[in-house]
């Protein structure tokens, strides 16, 4: 690595440990379900987007409202799934570049023929290649299920309730609707009483992905949105789904956590 480095102020960071620890729970996507996150695991529908996040989340009132995030997404006519994220900006403090500015971007492709998933870090130059336990599938149903249909699915309880909205073109695609109303639950009465948070999902089985989704309580306290944007309907670039070859690699089989390894019983949900 180039000198030494330190986290610049300005800028948001994630840490890095919570994003292998959410990767590593996620290492048995093409295993179990054919989707990875919000994007199906399919073959021959090939595109590239951009997934943009903005969020209020944190931002006290007196300050900006927070930049919004933006991930790379690409998936391949053979069904991988590469989403890249900027979790840093470091500042250089030694050497001929000192003063100077770099960003972390980790990359994770899920890879369904070779049954992987592989994180990517280019600032240390390293990829981690993670190869799920083959944990017994029983459930054809859930493992069949596509993301529209499992994202989609009708959640009714004594606390939430689903709402069909229909269909609506979204950047170009078909994609249907619901929305979640979720009631709080019991407040004490030191507490302020919230209101109900109300989620909105739109899905394409025509593209095999999320679309939009927005999350709001309705004091308006908080407000998120997450859009698929910049959507080209192409193959992409085969070198985004390879290691770089001076990359220092490393494989792993994420342990199992307890209670994990129960199969599903086939007539589950």
């Amino acid at each position: 690595m180039r000198g030494h480095l330190r986290v610049s102020s300005l800028v948001f960071i994630t840490t890095c440990l919570v994003l292998i620890s959410a990767m590593s729970t996620r290492a048995q996507c093409p295993l179990n379900r054919p989707f990875y996150g919000d994007f199906g695991v399919v073959p021959n529908n090939p595109f590239q987007a951009e997934k943009v996040i903005t969020s209020n989340a944190r931002t006290p009132p007196d300050t900006p409202e927070q930049e919004a995030r933006v991930e790379s997404i690409a998936r391949d006519g053979q069904g991988r799934v590469r989403i890249e994220r900027v979790t840093g900006e470091y500042e250089i403090q030694t050497g001929s570049e000192a003063g100077s500015r770099v960003r972390q971007h980790i990359v994770s492709i899920c890879d369904p023929v070779a049954n992987t998933i592989t994180q990517i870090d280019t600032l240390n130059k390293s990829a981690k290649i993670l190869r799920p336990r083959e944990l017994p599938v029983t459930n054809t149903n859930r493992r069949e299920k596509s993301v529209c249909a499992y994202t989609l699915r009708t959640i009714n309880t004594p606390n939430m309730q689903t709402e069909d909205l229909g269909h609506r073109i979204i950047d170009g695609v078909d994609a249907a609707g619901i929305r979640r109303t979720r009631q709080p639950g019991e407040i004490s009465p030191s507490r302020q009483k919230i209101g109900p948070t109300i989620d909105e999902i739109w899905c394409s089985d025509e593209l095999g992905a999320v679309v939009l989704t927005t999350h709001e309580n309705s004091n308006g306290h908080l407000k998120s949105e997450v859009t698929l944007s910049n959507l080209q309907r192409q193959e992409p670039d085969p070198a985004l789904f390879r290691i770089p070859a001076d990359y220092t690699v490393s494989e792993s089989i994420p342990d199992p956590k307890p209670g994990h390894l129960v199969p599903v019983p086939s007539n589950g949900p």
